[in-house]
């Protein structure tokens, strides 16, 4: 799962740099949450996972990029 093409670019490189901080599976319930929109409900449809994982991984995901 990548970025879309349409970002800015700035906001791509900084998204980029800090989306290397995390595992690819939390990487891609970060962008398919916070680029792509989708609900974690619907994330854990997506993924086939329990919705309180895809919670805990997101927002370990999360702190682990920096965030709080």
């Amino acid at each position: 799962l990548s970025l879309p093409e349409d970002i800015n670019f700035d906001t791509k490189v900084i998204l980029e740099e800090k989306l290397k901080l995390i595992s690819e599976k939390e990487r891609e319930i970060v962008i398919l949450k916070d680029i792509y929109g989708y609900k974690l409900k619907e994330i854990a449809e997506i993924k086939n996972m329990n919705l309180s994982t895809v919670k805990s991984v997101y927002y370990k995901a999360l702190k682990d990029m920096g965030g709080n």
